[in-house]
């Protein structure tokens, strides 16, 4: 046992030696040591209740239902047309000198675009609104899960 648990705070432990390699260019490997790491707390990174305040406002009267709603028919929407062009992208031809059957598979363009493109500015917003923490308590009351999923 180490004497350290998970509620031991960052500022009371001891510092971590790390030593790295690098391949030389007459393939020696070199060492250089790192005498100082910066915090990226103290590096100026803001607390998320400070910087996703504003977001406060959708938890307000019906704000998270609307969005929620807005971000499941986009996503229906999408499965719709994802569905629609699998079912059309298989075709069946006959073969000329026999009669068998042969299934032409053509990609379902719908698909290919939905993984290509960007999260929708719903799906943005949502992500911020859930960097608070009254704000996800709002949204499990929503059932945002079971929407989402």
């Amino acid at each position: 046992i180490s004497g350290y648990s998970s509620d031991t705070s960052t500022s009371s432990l001891p510092p971590m030696v790390i030593t790295y390699r690098l391949a030389g260019v007459d393939g020696e490997a070199t060492e250089d040591n790192v005498e100082e790491l910066d915090d990226p707390e103290e590096s100026g990174a803001q607390d998320p209740e400070e910087e996703f305040a504003i977001t406060k406002v959708f938890a307000e009267g019906r704000g998270l239902s609307v969005l929620l709603r807005s971000i499941v028919s986009d996503i229906s929407d999408a499965l719709r047309r994802i569905r629609r062009d699998d079912v059309s992208k298989i075709y069946v031809t006959r073969g000329k000198k026999d009669s068998s059957m042969l299934f032409n598979l053509r990609k379902n363009p719908s698909k290919e675009a939905f993984v290509k493109s960007p999260a929708g500015p719903g799906l943005i917003l949502l992500r911020h609104c859930a960097r608070l923490k009254s704000n996800r308590k709002k949204l499990v009351e929503a059932r945002a899960p079971s929407l989402l999923l």
